[in-house]
């Protein structure tokens, strides 16, 4: 399925989080969005014929951008938005950050020229949202020793034909988890902390053949949510 991925000052408080969300622009608009789609939208993708939605900005924690995207996801798609282009990310003080994106209603055409742009036989292993930490963890690709770090990401080839296997931890509490490398195949995302899991019901599960871990160690992480932390993370080398 290729849609995996991938000013009105009008303000909405989140109490309990603390997150704040504002539309720096806003349309009207009747479309449908019945799947609940919100798809990550590559800077190289034309949206000539997509409609622009709006444009919202969310302020929080610095050290949850997860729960900034899932405040803007959660607010865009009940006004029409499937999808959306990461416009800023901005540090504000020591605690704070800001998350800046447009987001739009596109057909499945645009979707299908998105999936072309995404990433294929990659894989990224991500580090600790908390980006102000400075935690590191290790794992093994295929039996080599890495490390990851909070607030940046590694990435991995995949061959088609290959198998690569990851492994965090050892013994009765470790996790194993094996990927093949297949053609077209679009990259997967792990952490290690639980950030930006697929739902249990998220249909990239039967897309992409895989499943879903929710453990202390491993997690998939949604691929428009790693995406967008491509974007924002820093690269470890």
């Amino acid at each position: 399925m290729k849609k995996i991925i991938v000013v009105l000052m009008i303000i909405v408080v989140n109490i309990t989080y603390s997150q704040k969300i504002e539309f720096l622009e806003r349309y009207d608009t009747l479309e449908n969005t019945k799947e609940k789609l919100f798809v990550f939208l590559c800077p190289e993708t034309d949206l000539t014929n997509s409609k622009l939605v709006a444009k919202v900005k969310a302020t929080g924690n610095i050290n949850d951008v997860f729960l900034l995207f899932q405040t803007i996801k959660n607010e865009v798609q009940k006004i029409g938005s499937n999808s959306f282009k990461l416009e800023k990310f901005t540090k504000v003080g020591d605690e704070n950050a800001e998350l800046i994106v447009s987001t739009y209603f596109c057909e499945d055409s645009v979707f299908e020229n998105n999936y072309k742009n995404i990433p294929k036989n990659k894989i990224y292993i991500f580090g600790d949202q908390n980006i102000r930490a400075k935690n590191t963890q290790n794992f093994k690709i295929n039996r080599e020793e890495h490390e990851i770090e909070s607030g940046k990401f590694k990435e991995f080839n995949l061959k088609i034909g290959e198998q690569l296997k990851i492994n965090k931890g050892g013994g009765r509490t470790g996790k194993t988890y094996w990927i093949n490398g297949e053609e077209d195949k679009i990259a997967t995302f792990f952490s290690f902390t639980g950030i930006g899991l697929i739902e249990s019901t998220h249909k990239l599960e039967t897309e992409m053949g895989i499943i879903n871990i929710k453990s202390d160690q491993f997690n998939i992480i949604d691929p428009n949510f790693g995406l967008m932390l491509l974007k924002i993370f820093d690269p470890q080398k």
